[in-house]
């Protein structure tokens, strides 16, 4: 994407997961991680749709703020949630500080055998004026049935805690994830071709 030529991109986000994925499409970036009372917005929005937008659009303008407001260059936040049909499922909770792997192991037996969705909002601030965009994207996924012992290993390998479902689909194998329709990178945080697209407006 040439015309991000000498322009600063913001990644409005504290996971390394979606660092990556940026990577992919943008070589250069900064990092700065939002402040945005999610349990508020939760209480508030039952959609998960909305829902994701809805934060997507605060962390975009958080670091908006916290950057200084105008400049030459893009905000690019998401945030991601798991959708049962009947529960939008985050990120397993943190208790004192630390990871919660009680909630961890409950949310992956709630999944266990199910099928469910993936779904991402992403919000492109453009910090010259303003404006905002905002898209979702959603990806259908069914789990294979996870035995006790299974899910007890992966919550204590922490790998999972700090993942929406409690579940990392990008590491190596994917063996009780299966995607039925839609894409990866959007399970993994980051919809890397609605991102694109969101962008790609700004200029044409």
């Amino acid at each position: 994407m040439n015309y991000l030529k000498n322009r600063t991109i913001i990644l409005a986000s504290g996971s390394p997961r979606r660092r990556q994925l940026l990577k992919k499409i943008i070589t250069r970036f900064e990092v700065v991680k939002p402040r945005v009372n999610e349990e508020i917005v939760l209480r508030k929005i039952k959609s998960p749709v909305r829902l994701v937008q809805t934060l997507a659009k605060l962390k975009a303008r958080s670091v908006y703020r916290k950057s200084g407001r105008p400049g030459n260059g893009l905000i690019i936040a998401a945030d991601t949630v798991v959708w049962t049909g009947r529960e939008i499922i985050t990120k397993p909770r943190w208790n004192r500080g630390r990871p919660d792997k009680k909630d961890a192991f409950r949310i992956l037996k709630k999944l266990s055998g199910t099928r469910h969705s993936v779904i991402t909002g992403v919000s492109v601030l453009d910090r010259s004026s303003g404006r905002l965009l905002t898209g979702y994207e959603k990806t259908v996924i069914r789990m294979k049935k996870i035995s006790d012992a299974e899910i007890r290993k992966l919550v204590n390998s922490r790998r999972n805690l700090d993942k929406a479902g409690g579940y990392a689909i990008q590491e190596s194998g994917d063996p009780y994830i299966r995607i039925i329709k839609g894409s990866k990178s959007n399970v993994v945080g980051l919809p890397l071709k609605l991102t694109r697209k969101l962008i790609h407006k700004f200029f044409h």
